[in-house]
């Protein structure tokens, strides 16, 4: 499984680094079975968004560590921490 994570970026690093934590939180029970340990961030990146207002999300994708599974695919899941 491919989960993908964006956190809406602003109010300053340590709100977004906030953000991105509860993400991590968020989407850890989500892969039943398998440790923290055994899960990874294979791809990070930032989107910029123009729809009325300019948005930037940071985005990344968790998945078991040790995947063959091409990072490029799209996730099965999206969690967004707002």
């Amino acid at each position: 499984m491919l989960v993908e994570v964006r956190v809406k970026m602003g109010g300053g690093l340590l709100k977004t680094l906030e953000k991105t934590k509860e993400g991590l939180a968020r989407v850890f029970p989500l892969f039943k079975g398998l440790s923290r340990e055994e899960l990874a961030v294979h791809h990070a990146g930032i989107l910029v968004t123009d729809k009325g207002q300019r948005t930037a999300w940071l985005r990344y994708h968790v998945m078991p560590d040790g995947d063959t599974m091409d990072t490029a695919k799209k996730p099965q899941r999206i969690l967004w921490a707002k």
